[in-house]
């Protein structure tokens, strides 16, 4: 049985778009963190229904099949993605929320490119599936 693979030379790089608040949140974590030391920031696809993917983002280590993007203003710390997340997420903003009355906070990914994947959109347009090695 043939695994297949896929082609990363047909997969554009990510457009990461940062908020102030999420590049501050950034820089404290890795400077005032030491498990975090070699550590990327990694989004990934975490699921999917019919309203398209669902995200999730957070510390990991880098892999030799990354696509690392470096971080403007934090040399040295890069973002993430495996192919497959980087295939599907080409314009990603990521900003930092903060709920004082609930007390919650945290990172919040947005593709801007959702509606381009909802339902089965490879079979709508097979340009849009996972390019493969041939």
């Amino acid at each position: 049985m043939s695994e297949s693979q896929i082609d990363r030379s047909r997969i554009d790089l990510p457009q990461i778009a940062v908020d102030a608040e999420a590049l501050e949140q950034l820089k404290m974590m890795w400077q005032f963190d030491p498990t975090l030391e070699g550590k990327v920031f990694r989004f990934a696809i975490d699921g999917k229904g019919c309203d398209g993917f669902d995200y999730a983002c957070g510390f990991d280590d880098a892999r030799a099949d990354d696509f690392l993007i470096e971080i403007e203003k934090l040399e040295q710390h890069h973002f993430a993605f495996d192919a497959f997340a980087a295939r599907y997420m080409p314009f990603v903003q990521l900003s930092f929320h903060r709920d004082l009355k609930s007390g919650d906070e945290g990172f919040v990914v947005n593709n801007l490119a959702q509606d381009q994947f909802k339902g089965k959109f490879w079979r709508k347009d097979p340009t849009k599936a996972v390019p493969l090695k041939e």
